[in-house]
């Protein structure tokens, strides 16, 4: 049986609002041991905050993260994939659009994310 990405979704999707701010986010992020959170506007999705998020554009910027709120620094540009896609698609359109996460969409509706790594080791496992 070939690997399917939504198969690989391991918890449901962590959310925070737009207009959040930095700090509050990377609390949350760290009490709830995430490495990325889905960034929503009026209840549509609006961006992608991640730990590189944090470090790049706050950190190493040398921004106040408390002045800062999420729809100032999350990524935006985001590339979604079919619940039923393939562990390989998902690869291919990693590499194609230079990102390590795609969301994962069934019927129209988020059904959560999936990295990199998740999708590497499913791979090789399926392989072995």
């Amino acid at each position: 049986m070939a690997c399917r990405v939504g198969k690989l979704i391991s918890e449901p999707v962590s959310s925070l609002d737009s207009d959040t701010d930095i700090l509050t986010a990377s609390r949350f992020m760290a009490d709830n041991n995430l490495g990325s959170l889905v960034v929503m506007d009026k209840q549509q999705v609006s961006g992608l905050f991640t730990e590189r998020d944090l470090l790049v554009r706050v950190v190493g910027a040398g921004q106040e993260p408390t002045a800062l709120k999420l729809s100032d620094v999350c990524t935006k540009n985001l590339v979604s994939v079919h619940y039923d896609s393939s562990c390989a698609n998902a690869i291919k359109l990693m590499r194609s659009n230079k990102c390590r996460r795609l969301l994962i969409y069934k019927n129209d509706e988020l059904q959560g994310l999936v990295n990199i790594s998740d999708v590497a080791h499913a791979l090789a496992d399926h392989s072995s």
